[in-house]
């Protein structure tokens, strides 16, 4: 900090001192009243303002000379030098003589002259300052820059931590004592050192205070923290902050994650009166960050005297109703649970230095992001080089000697190779742009955060649950995971060569949670889904989204900090809640499942109901487990389509192509050839022209003929169909597999249309909850809307089958999906039979929809000749209405004219209005 003295010499009665009688002192970083540096103007007289002159004079002169010197022999008692350590005393200290010297200072003069430089140092301090000057500061060539400044701080503070970890349990100690409010006092007997004045920011206020010194004081920064006080510089403190204002920011933060420093310190600035002011925020920030790391070396010396320092000790106790053993207990099979999933909320952007190159695109380059290699504190982060020997294309060498289980084939999980990552060429280019793309987690049943690792720069890869799997099964051995794609990934456990041992020694299984069990196939839910796997009860595996859901509020407070400051919050969040919510309610928690539990043992009669109208034997509880065997086993065998039935439809498809094939090929041949106009006449060119386009055309006709008749040759062999035995229109086996093939498209439209509806449904309960905006809203309006053309189409096509359909199995019953146009009021029409449970949701959603509104006057208002979405052509918001009439009616239009209008339209305008969709008995919608 260097200090400017105004003075005046052509006034010797006023001492060098101008008029005013105040020596102007700037400090660096203030000159505004009420900020640190400055000094409030007073109104005196020149009298007393000289005697206050005098006095201010004097004190600041001696101030500076103890500061020094206690500063100078503090440095030499830590022999940092002598470690190897390379401190930059000018940027973390102010050191007034060095000032000089580098002619950063005036020195105070007046008008009798300078004052003697012996008067401030003896001869021999002199010699000894200006010898370290040189050896320090003489032959450096290295470049300081800004990047640096935050380290240095960091280092300063690191070489005091364990004093002011020492300081921060005596200043707690006082505290618990004389209450928080208290102010510090000087222990009996205590040898006041010196005094030095600092601005003391606290919740309420912020003013000068001088703060004192005690003998044996190695450095000012443990003393502050002794008296309540964190600097913000490691050495030389002007602003300190009070340990109750750090200790509040603290705590609120951690219950709404969403305030951050910048806010906390404009409140604080409008309850002190003034003005906000920016620089605050790094020097909070530096104070803040040295009181959590020394409540964390704290942390640590009361974890090594309660023997709770081993490496794996709080993952190993994290949590008491899964992780703690009762001696004599029932060991359960699994003994606990745990859900893993990733979160791509909490995103960090990687500040890089742009440029624009010579041909005017705008390029990212170098990183300008402070140089800080602190990290996380806990250790609840799985290091990023411990993950990457789990990625992919890492475990080369391994894999050579590495031979998996056969039973983990590719394929065998039910879902086959359905999952994968997103569209990775259209996240690639977002992700570009930030170093961190959020956070995989591992979390028990009781929603305690067990393990976190940083996704940098890509997606939800395997590499993230493969690398928290294998250190869960070292620490904790053998658990049951809940994970959305547990299917396929526990395939990927077993056959990885770092985790497959680990997985076969615990006896690792995985399932897929309860709500993102209903996306996968059929034959995967009766395998994974937690309700028919033994051991699961009534956990749902779930609870993943609710911790993100609640976590997210950190992403408006870290998308732009640095890398340690990041890591640092989400740690002490999960810190935070795992002891203040998870552990705090567990037993409500366990109290809620356990009264749920009791709740589903009360409806056993309803069980005993239904076995009686079923006709099953009370006692033979049993059943339920055969019939799932037995569909588990039937699933099992029909993986594919069955290979023999679908190379008759092929064939079949291929006669029938070959049919039309001969035809044209008939067609083009029996063209009869012309007589060419005399060569230089006007006709000549346009029939020559004319000529060789059929001639091209014959050619393709030609091709595609023989290309026919190569297929149909190569089913035949597969077939083992001889030469003469080639199926007719008519014969037996034609007829056959016409109906198989007419059969397997109905099923297969009757299948998509069936999730289009279920999903449908979903949607529309979805698009008017509860706090949702109305751009939100109008965002989901549109977006149903824009997924009713595959509806459509999807109609369009199972009315075309269902029409060919018809004429083998008549009888089939008409349904009609029609747009909800009811008025207020209305009441759904009846439907000529008792409608299902799916048709009658559809028509109490229509008429949900039509009483309350779309989007409460918003989007699709009808009556609002403004609305830019008040078209009642562009949606399609449907319901069933059943009516069976025993025929088949398909209206004024046939379904294949609809289907081949839906084709023309790209992907599907047809099937609209009076469209009617055909069910057949057996293959209805659920």
């Amino acid at each position: 900090m260097s200090h400017v003295t105004s003075t005046n010499k052509r006034d010797p009665d006023n001492k060098g001192r101008d008029n005013s009688a105040h020596s102007l002192r700037i400090a660096s970083g203030s000159t505004a009243y009420g900020r640190p540096g400055a000094r409030p103007r007073s109104s005196l007289n020149k009298t007393q303002a000289i005697r206050l002159s005098d006095a201010e004079h004097a004190a600041q002169k001696e101030r500076r000379l103890v500061a020094t010197r206690r500063e100078r022999r503090a440095l030499e008692e830590l022999r940092l030098p002598a470690a190897g350590m390379d401190l930059d005393l000018d940027d973390g200290i102010d050191n007034y003589e060095e000032a000089i010297l580098r002619g950063d200072a005036c020195m105070d003069i007046s008008a009798a002259g300078e004052v003697p430089l012996g008067d401030l140092l003896h001869a021999n301090e002199l010699s000894e300052m200006y010898a370290v000057y040189l050896a320090k500061h003489g032959n450096r060539v290295r470049k300081r820059n800004r990047r640096g400044r935050g380290k240095l701080i960091v280092d300063g503070f690191e070489a005091q931590i364990q004093d002011i970890a020492d300081a921060w349990e005596a200043w707690e100690l006082f505290a618990e004592e004389n209450g928080p409010n208290a102010r510090f006092m000087p222990p009996e007997g205590a040898a006041v050192q010196g005094e030095m004045l600092v601005y003391v920011i606290d919740m309420f206020e912020g003013k000068w205070v001088s703060v004192p010194f005690f003998a044996g004081d190695s450095t000012i920064a443990p003393s502050l923290v002794r008296q309540g006080l964190f600097p913000c510089t490691p050495y030389f403190a002007t602003v300190v902050f009070t340990a109750r204002t750090l200790t509040a920011f603290h705590s609120l933060r951690m219950r709404c994650p969403r305030l951050g420093k910048q806010a906390f310190l404009r409140s604080i600035s409008d309850m002190h009166g003034v003005a906000p002011r920016s620089y605050l925020q790094t020097q909070f920030s530096a104070a803040y960050d040295l009181s959590l790391r020394a409540k964390e070396v704290v942390r640590l010396r009361v974890a090594q005297l309660l023997g709770r320092d081993g490496p794996d000790w709080r993952l190993q106790n994290a949590c008491p109703p899964c992780l703690y053993k009762v001696e004599g207990e029932v060991a359960l099979d699994p003994p606990f649970f745990l859900t893993m999933d990733g979160n791509n909320s909490l995103k960090r952007v990687e500040r890089r230095e742009g440029y624009t190159t010579a041909d005017g695109v705008k390029v990212s380059g170098e990183s300008v992001e402070a140089i800080d290699d602190r990290a996380a504190p806990r250790d609840y982060y799985i290091p990023a080089a411990e993950v990457d020997r789990f990625a992919k294309g890492r475990g080369e060498e391994l894999l050579k000697g590495f031979l998996p289980d056969p039973k983990w084939a590719e394929g065998t999980d039910g879902c086959g190779d359905g999952w994968h990552n997103m569209k990775e060429h259209i996240t690639q280019k977002a992700r570009g742009v930030y170093a961190e793309t959020g956070i995989f987690g591992a979390f028990c049943r009781h929603s305690i955060c067990l393990l976190i690792c940083d996704m940098i720069r890509s997606g939800e890869l395997a590499k993230y649950g493969l690398a928290a799997t294998f250190h869960l099964l070292s620490v904790l051995g053998k658990y049951r995971l809940g994970y959305d794609i547990g299917c396929k990934f526990e395939q990927w456990v077993y056959t990885h060569p770092l985790t497959a041992f680990a997985a076969l020694e615990h006896g690792f299984k995985a399932v897929v949670g309860a709500f993102h069990g209903t996306g996968h196939k059929r034959l995967c839910q009766v395998r994974k889904m937690p309700i028919y796997t033994t051991g699961s009860g009534l956990e749902a595996f779930e609870n993943m989204e609710s911790v993100f859901s609640k976590s997210n509020a950190l992403a408006g407070t870290t998308r732009h900090a640095s890398r340690f400051h990041r890591q640092r919050d989400i740690v002490e969040y999960f810190a935070h809640t795992d002891n203040s919510d998870a552990l705090a309610g567990i037993t409500s928690l366990l109290d809620c499942k356990y009264r749920h539990a009791l709740q589903v043992l009360a409806r056993a009669d309803q069980l005993l109901e239904a076995m009686d109208g079923l006709g099953l034997d009370h006692a033979d509880k049993g059943v339920f487990s055969r019939w799932l065997d037995a569909e588990r086993a039937a699933l099992e065998k029909l993986p594919t389509d069955p290979p023999e039935e679908t190379l008759q439809m092929e064939y079949y498809r291929k006669l029938v192509n070959l049919g039309v094939s001969q035809d044209n090929a008939d067609k083009v041949l029996a063209v009869r050839i012309l007589a060419s106009p005399p060569m230089g006449s006007p006709e000549y060119d346009e029939f020559n022209k004319r000529t060789r386009k059929e001639e091209a055309e014959c050619r393709r006709v030609l091709d595609r003929h023989e290309r026919c008749i190569t297929v149909v040759e190569d089913l035949e062999r597969r077939l083992d169909i001889g030469a003469g035995e080639r199926w007719t229109p008519g014969s037996e086996e034609w007829v056959a597999a016409a109906t198989l093939a007419r059969e397997y498209q109905y099923r297969k439209s009757l299948d998509r249309l069936q999730g289009l509806i279920v999903s449908r449904l979903l949607e529309l309960s979805k698009a008017n909850m509860v706090e949702t905006g109305y751009k939100m809203r109008k965002h989901i309006t549109k977006a149903i809307q824009a997924r009713s053309k595959s509806l459509k189409t999807a109609l369009a096509r199972y009315n075309a089958a269902a029409e060919n359909l018809g004429s083998i199995e008549p009888g089939v019953g008409l349904c009609k999906i029609r747009r909800a146009v009811l008025e207020h009021g209305d009441a759904v029409p009846a439907a000529e039979e008792p409608v299902t449970g799916v048709e009658a949701a559809l028509a109490a959603s229509a008429a949900a929809e039509n009483q309350t509104g779309w989007d409460d006057g918003g989007a699709q208002d009808v009556d609002d000749p403004s609305d830019d979405e008040a078209d009642t052509d562009t949606g399609f918001e449907a319901v069933l209405n059943v009516a069976e009439d025993g025929h088949v009616a398909l209206g004024t239009e046939s379904a294949a004219t609809m289907a081949a209008a839906a084709d023309d339209e790209d992907g599907g305008e047809g099937g609209g209005e009076g469209g009617e969709l055909h069910r057949g008995s057996g293959h209805h919608p659920p």
